[in-house]
């Protein structure tokens, strides 16, 4: 909703502003509880390995002409 809406609506029918931030509100909290899950489901699943951000470990070098 744009800016110039939502001023025309707090004017004429305070009911849609309310009605509005009240959907507003359920979105983020279902989001909200969604993250929450896929980051534990992230943090089951990565568990004792390391992550992108911890780098890497390869092991030593291989020898190739030895």
């Amino acid at each position: 909703m744009k800016r110039d809406e939502i001023l025309s609506y707090c004017a004429s029918n305070p009911e849609i502003i309310v009605a509005y931030i009240e959907s507003l509100e359920s979105q983020v909290k279902e989001l909200t509880e969604r993250l929450v899950a896929l980051e534990s489901r992230l943090n089951q699943i990565a568990g004792g390995h390391p992550t992108l951000k911890d780098g890497v470990c390869f092991g030593p070098p291989a020898r190739l002409f030895w």
